[in-house]
């Protein structure tokens, strides 16, 4: 396959497929049309300057949920809270060659973890069509709020014809 047919394929790959995005960015990123905020965002997450490697290396953006249990949601409860259906995973699903543990620490820094002892964070996955959504979250200090960080991708793989 050439070159320029791979780009078309991830050119097509990241259109936007109609649906309305609830943040205020026109980019088509792979976010499933997901809340992310709803609260204060804490600033050490607005500051995170990494991209989730895969077909469309997207950045990690911030994410702030309003939360008044005293324990983590189940994954069903975090699901309504961003407004999809989600799975709850692990680390090693996440970030399986230990890429992204400035991002995890930085998670860890403005939470205190998710009830599973104080280093756990949740991981969170969903999927619709080609596209993915990660969340790594932990509950806020103080209460309140899940905070952490989400990160879209491309999920498709492409066979190659030979």
């Amino acid at each position: 396959m050439s070159d320029d047919a791979y780009t078309s394929f991830l050119d097509k790959a990241n259109q936007d497929t109609g649906t309305a995005h609830t943040s205020s960015s026109s980019s088509s990123k792979p976010t499933l049309n997901a809340r992310a905020t709803d609260t204060e965002v804490p600033p050490a997450l607005k500051s995170i300057d990494a991209t989730y490697t895969s077909e469309s290396d997207e950045p990690f953006e911030p994410v702030a949920l309003r939360w008044a249990g005293k324990h983590p949601p189940s994954a069903t409860e975090f699901g309504e809270l961003v407004g999809k259906e989600v799975v709850r995973k692990g680390k090693e699903e996440f970030d399986p060659r230990g890429e992204y543990s400035g991002v995890v620490r930085r998670v860890r820094e403005v939470s205190c973890g998710w009830g599973e002892g104080e280093e756990e964070l949740g991981y969170f996955w969903a999927e619709e069509g080609t596209r993915g959504v990660w969340w790594v979250v932990g509950l806020k200090e103080g209460g309140g709020a899940v905070v952490g960080v989400r990160v879209g991708v491309v999920v498709m793989i492409m066979e190659v014809e030979r």
